[in-house]
């Protein structure tokens, strides 16, 4: 079940009425014993960025989650760092902090695309970003 709600706070969370409660549970899952559960929370992590309330404490568990010995969760964190690098880009108040940004997303993107995976997004987002 816990597998299942993490994955699901993925497209849930922008939608979801009580963002704090959500945002608990979410962070209750990224250091849930089964490496599963971490990658659909890392996953989640990513989607989620803009609405968490605690984006710091989400930047520090993705980070967290990198160092993790399942290769399928290292790349699901190193992605959702990027695509939380890239809406901190779009936040940007100057362009040279838009131009930091991208370039954390780059190297987000770099690090999760060298993981071996069957599935990996940031093959896509890697050369996407980098022709910015």
């Amino acid at each position: 079940m816990r597998r299942g709600a993490a994955f699901a706070l993925s497209s849930a969370f922008p939608h979801v009425p009580d963002k704090d409660a959500a945002w608990e549970d979410l962070h209750r899952l990224t250091v849930d014993e089964d490496s599963y559960v971490r990658r659909g929370a890392a996953v989640a992590l990513g989607s989620a960025f803009p609405y968490v309330p605690d984006k710091d404490a989400a930047w520090e568990d993705l980070h967290q989650l990198t160092g993790d010995k399942d290769s399928k969760l290292r790349v699901s964190a190193n992605h959702s760092l990027g695509r939380a690098s890239i809406f901190k880009a779009t936040i940007a108040e100057s362009e040279g902090d838009f131009e930091s940004e991208l370039n954390n997303a780059i190297e987000f993107f770099e690090r999760s695309s060298k993981e071996k995976s069957y599935f990996n997004p940031s093959r896509f987002c890697l050369p996407f970003y980098k022709s910015f």
